[in-house]
């Protein structure tokens, strides 16, 4: 069902080339902020579409209140790529297409303007990003907002390219998603990133991917372990599969580099914990460990300025813990991988998103540890590949500080 309504959103700043299609699945709760902070936009898209897929709640009703077009998806199978699709579909008249989350909020009055103004000055770049964060009332969200600010400062390092136009906010020109097109639309329905798998498609062919560095986007964030444990495994999943299925592309550096950072800093436990079995004397290493693994640089730099000594305070305190049950998510993903084991991802985040149970993400990282203790027990590591290792991770340490960040803030 389709609703056509004259809308707050049309005034004498309208951008008819524009659309923008928000899939939402029981989104009663954040769409309106998030149509709240378009509504604030200086200029503003011709045509707004909310894709409600499959909701049970008052998703619809509140966004015919904001007067934007509401579509309701059918028998969609194909969670959150299926629903852009839907939209998509309907926006084939024009020339940029922007894809929004609906726990997403824009946080500039001109972000939109300033968005397109990036994409139309560079032919060669088929999609465009703002920074993102996430939004964070707790310690989990907080953790999460300052491993996205980390990320965030290493794209804009790189020369402001993406391997993923995130699903968060993204700005497309339509003619180049008409080109790459599949038969039934632009997102693929076999990948859970699907976001990832389409960039690596666009730049497959010759096009740049790009991320703005003066415009932000603050995401809603996982405010339990298990929400977080259910998103990770989605997303971690989805990019080892497509690392494993393409070759060593240029544009794929940031998604292997962190892969291998993550071998690294799993083994890195492991050593000191087969230490401690020999000598309990070397439990100290353990807080270097923790100290050279957090990028105090890009924490000093988050968004939330006016905390950034809190933020070194809770990342110094936490943010082993945070880390640990990362890299867990990471090993249970590559072993699901290896196993062949499909799951639907999408549905176990759903679940996992309404429930303040700990127990599963516990229970793996608790596994983790207990392998690790094992292992550790019965294997000598020999003081050389300590010393190596310590090496590393001091030398990763002294980079993260002392490399250049341009001027960027994430």
């Amino acid at each position: 069902m389709t609703t056509n309504l004259n809308t707050d959103l049309e005034n004498d700043h309208i951008l008819h080339e524009l659309a923008l299609i928000i899939p939402a699945h029981n989104e009663e709760n954040d769409l309106p902020k998030t149509l709240q902070s378009i509504s604030k936009q200086t200029v503003k898209p011709g045509l707004v579409v909310v894709v409600a897929d499959n909701c049970s709640d008052r998703t619809v009703e509140i966004a015919k209140a904001f007067n934007v077009t509401v579509v309701e998806t059918i028998d969609n199978k194909h969670k959150k790529a299926g629903a852009l699709n839907y939209g998509w579909n309907m926006v084939n008249d024009y020339e940029y297409v922007a894809t929004l989350d609906a726990d997403t909020i824009l946080e500039e009055e001109d972000f939109i303007e300033k968005l397109l103004a990036q994409l139309k000055s560079d032919p060669n770049v088929a999609g465009i990003m703002p920074r993102y964060t996430v939004q964070h009332s707790n310690l989990l969200e907080r953790m999460q907002m300052l491993e996205f600010a980390s990320t965030t400062l290493e794209l804009l390092r790189r020369g402001c390219h993406t391997h993923t136009l995130g699903g968060q906010f993204s700005l497309f020109r339509n003619e180049i998603l008409k080109e790459i097109k599949l038969s039934y639309g632009v997102w693929s329905h076999d990948s859970v990133v699907e976001d990832m798998e389409l960039t690596v498609r666009l730049w497959k062919r010759g096009y740049r991917c790009a991320v703005s560095s003066d415009t932000r986007a603050a995401a809603g964030g996982m405010f339990t372990l298990m929400g977080l444990w259910s998103q990770r495994r989605k997303w971690e999943e989805g990019i080892l599969r497509i690392l494993f299925e393409n070759k060593i592309e240029k544009f794929l550096y940031l998604p292997y580099l962190r892969t291998v950072s993550s071998v690294f800093d799993l083994w890195m436990r492991f050593i000191l914990l087969s230490m401690c079995f020999v000598n309990f004397n070397y439990i100290w290493l353990w807080l270097i460990t923790i100290i050279t693994s957090i990028d105090y640089k890009a924490i000093y730099k988050a968004p939330d300025i006016e905390n950034r000594w809190k933020n070194m305070l809770l990342s110094t305190c936490f943010f082993e813990f945070y880390t640990f049950h990362i890299l867990c998510v990471k090993l249970v993903s590559l072993f699901r991988i290896i196993e062949r084991k499909t799951d639907d991802l999408w549905k176990k985040q759903h679940i996992a998103e309404k429930s303040k149970s700990k127990s599963l993400p516990v229970a793996y990282c608790v596994l983790v540890l207990l392998l690790m203790l094992v292992f550790a027990s019965v294997i000598t590591i020999p003081a050389l590949i300590l010393q190596v290792s310590v090496v590393v991770l001091v030398i990763r340490f002294i980079y993260r500080l002392t490399r250049s960040d341009s001027g960027y803030m994430p």
